[in-house]
């Protein structure tokens, strides 16, 4: 007798999403979309973001504070970019080199 099996001879089948593929499946292919802009994903890659996000919504905030962590900067460096050009200009400068 002794204690019962844990694990039946059945080979393990990992749970399907509604669109057909596994979590790992999922994980493999956002690996890509995820370090890019919302702006830049292509149509079956914002599928899938959006499973993603359905499934793991702590990623969802952490993507969208990346993103405006990103904006930030992108801002700043515009700033400055424009300050020093500002700069150049008074001082008569045409070329950095």
């Amino acid at each position: 007798m002794g204690r019962p099996r844990k694990r039946k001879n059945e080979k393990f089948e990992p749970e399907k999403l509604s669109n057909g593929e596994t979590k790992l499946d999922l994980l493999t292919h956002v690996r890509y979309p995820i370090m890019k802009s919302g702006n830049d994903w292509m149509d079956f890659q914002e599928k899938e973001m959006k499973t993603l996000f359905e499934l793991y919504p702590r990623m969802k905030t952490a993507y969208g504070l990346v993103c405006a962590l990103q904006n930030v900067w992108k801002t700043i460096l515009q700033v400055a970019i424009s300050i020093l050009t500002a700069i150049a200009t008074t001082l008569g400068v045409t070329s950095c080199m």
